[in-house]
């Protein structure tokens, strides 16, 4: 019993090889419908043929199209030139196919005569890949150049490979960037089939566009991009990032022998295709119902069926009844258009007054400081130059009044000095008054006002101030991690023989801002009879430096008993070196708690302003009742509460 069951078995294996291998053309081959569109009578889609036996003539296929028991009369065409009877234009399959062969036309290319490989490998894979499919050809070698536009004249295409010839260095990613470049100068845009196919037998060497770059265009333009790698000296992973990031192909050919097959290979990516415009009866109009679609090429009938939804019969509509004549409600921008009136005409006014304020202001900074070092105390506005207009300067008296009276000018100069900022104390003033000002007008016609007007004060002045002490910290941070470099040079200056004087001025001239400008200021201090340790050391006060204080005693220590300086300034470098690469690590631990502190709280913040913004009405119960104000109210001290708490909790001192 065994030995029968066996016996079948292994009859049934060879049968079934048997048939596979007496079929093999036909047992790929089938029918895939696309571009369907339908029109009141009238039907048009693509029938494309995949795995076409080779040697099969597709203009000689016959094709039919049936709904059920009743055939469609229908047209058929293999290029997108209309038949006569068939659908109109807008009816018909607009889906136009184009490639373009970018061939290396580098001196590489002579070895083996790949070149003449390459020219002969191009004529077949024009010969191979259906008519309807526009051709185009680029060469490259030192920079590409286009021999050929898209078309679907074949014999212009097989000309102009006749002239490639081998010369010059490897433009790889030009050529392929120009390839995309001449797809879309032909009108083929993204409706259309669009497809690349690269020869390459090395590396790019000179192109001016960037592998990333060229990457992120393919992936962005959704072109496929074939890559024909030939030999063994190609940059493999170069070729194949440009085919994986296009959605392409990578075909290997490793001599000019199988350059032939290479492009067979590539060219399978276009299938035959055929045009259909069929005529729809009017028992078909407005249902939907199956299409079967025969196709009898090569002496098989392939088949294919799709769900179709005909298009409903034209009908023309009579008079129309007659509408009542409504007027329309208010506009709903009308609010809004009136907001942005009022919003512009506070901008121009704010502007006005501000801009004869900071124009000139670097100047007059300046002064004021070589006015203040000299005096002892504070220039006031009218004894600078570069006054501005009238408006502005009664603005400006009054902000100076204001900042005297409480005593607060020498303060507020010192904070905006360590910030960096070219304003005086009663221009700063003037600038907080006017940015209040008009935030509270903007949040007065976007809330109520009695929540406008507060939360404009709060955010007008506390923007304000986080700009003024974010900057400050800014510019600390800047100054302490160019400080070891600039001492480094003036270390460097110190042993070549220059005094300290010249070291510093070194300095001012090779740095940046702000150690530049710290330094030229205390520089400029000297000259004016200040001590030179004096004069850093109001430095130190002013960007909060550490490691600067250290070398300011250095050098006091150094004046009062000698020694090297060059080698005690050097020993500071080094720990403000090993300080900052320890800080540097610590922070890169930290980013992690860091980052999930800025999400928690921004988190609900966020969210808040989204919904106020798409579906106000979801939280407009916070803000207009007692209790719903209690309740932000309260959220609000929380997140400020637990950001304090995050902020100290991922916060390690070195």
């Amino acid at each position: 019993m065994r030995q029968r069951r066996a016996a079948l078995w292994i009859v049934l294996c060879g049968l079934l090889v048997g048939l596979a291998a007496a079929s093999p053309a036909y047992a790929a081959a089938k029918l895939e419908l696309s571009g369907v569109r339908t029109a009141p009578g009238e039907l048009s889609f693509a029938v494309n043929v995949h795995g076409l036996p080779e040697g099969a003539d597709l203009e000689q296929a016959e094709v039919s199209v049936r709904v059920g028991d009743e055939e469609l009369p229908a047209e058929v065409s293999t290029d997108e030139a209309p038949q006569p009877g068939a659908p109109s234009p807008s009816a018909s399959v607009s889906q136009v196919r184009g490639v373009v062969v970018a061939i290396d036309a580098s001196r590489s290319m002579v070895d083996d005569d790949a070149i003449g490989a390459a020219r002969a490998a191009a004529a077949e894979y024009a010969k191979v890949i259906p008519a309807d499919v526009r051709l185009g050809l680029v060469a490259f070698a030192a920079s590409p150049k286009t021999l050929v536009a898209p078309t679907t004249d074949r014999d212009t295409f097989t000309d102009a490979l006749g002239k490639i010839t081998a010369n010059g260095d490897t433009a790889l990613y030009d050529g392929v960037r120009q390839s995309v470049g001449v797809l879309d100068d032909a009108g083929l845009g993204r409706a259309a089939t669009r497809r690349v196919v690269v020869l390459s037998d090395g590396a790019d060497t000179v192109s001016k566009t960037q592998l990333d770059a060229l990457a992120k265009t393919l992936a962005g333009e959704r072109i496929p991009v074939d890559v024909v790698a030939l030999g063994a000296a190609i940059d493999r992973a170069a070729l194949r990032r440009i085919s994986d990031a296009s959605d392409g192909r990578y075909l290997s050919a490793s001599n000019s022998g199988a350059l032939a097959g290479a492009f067979r290979e590539a060219a399978r990516s276009f299938t035959a295709r055929l045009l259909v415009a069929a005529d729809v009866p009017e028992s078909l109009a407005g249902k939907r119902a199956v299409m079967e679609v025969a196709v009898d090429v090569a002496g098989q009938q392939l088949t294919a069926t799709m769900d179709v939804a005909f298009a409903a019969p034209a009908t023309n509509a009579g008079a129309a009844a007659p509408r009542a004549i409504q007027l329309p409600p208010a506009p709903s921008w009308l609010g809004w258009a009136l907001g942005g009136i009022v919003f512009l005409a506070l901008f121009v006014g704010v502007s006005g007054v501000l801009y004869p304020v900071l124009v000139g202001a670097p100047r007059r900074r300046r002064i004021a400081q070589i006015d203040w070092y000299a005096t002892g105390r504070p220039p006031h506005a009218a004894t600078t130059p570069d006054a501005p207009g009238a408006v502005a300067r009664t603005a400006l008296a009054w902000t100076e009044r204001a900042v005297r009276s409480g005593r607060r000018e020498e303060r507020m100069t010192q904070k905006l000095d360590r910030a960096g900022m070219s304003v005086r104390p009663g221009e700063w003033l003037l600038l907080q008054i006017c940015v209040v000002f008009t935030t509270v007008a903007v949040l007065w016609l976007l809330l109520p006002w009695w929540a406008g007007i507060p939360l404009g004060l709060l955010i007008g002045c506390v923007g304000m101030w986080s700009y003024r002490v974010i900057r400050t910290k800014w510019r600390i941070r800047q100054f302490a991690e160019q400080l070891p470099d600039a001492l480094q040079l003036v270390i460097g200056s110190l042993r070549s023989g220059f005094s300290l004087a010249q070291a510093l001025s070194a300095v001012v001239r090779e740095s940046a801002d702000p150690v530049a400008a710290e330094i030229g200021r205390a520089l400029a201090e000297t000259r004016l009879g200040a001590e030179l340790e004096d004069a850093l050391q109001r430095v130190v006060s002013r960007t909060d430096s550490e490691d600067l204080s250290w070398a300011v005693m250095s050098i006091r220590i150094q004046r009062e008993v000698g020694g090297n300086l060059a080698e005690v300034l050097q020993t500071a470098v080094d720990t403000m070196r090993e300080r900052g690469r320890l800080r540097r690590h610590v922070k890169a631990l930290s980013a992690e708690g860091r980052l999930s502190a800025y999400i928690l709280v921004a988190l609900p913040i966020g969210l808040f302003g989204y919904m106020f913004l798409v579906r106000r009405e979801y939280i407009e119960t916070l803000y207009t009742t007692g209790f719903g104000i209690f309740m932000l109210s309260t959220a609000g001290l929380l997140i400020l509460l637990g950001g304090f708490w995050m902020s100290r909790l991922v916060k390690v001192e070195v």
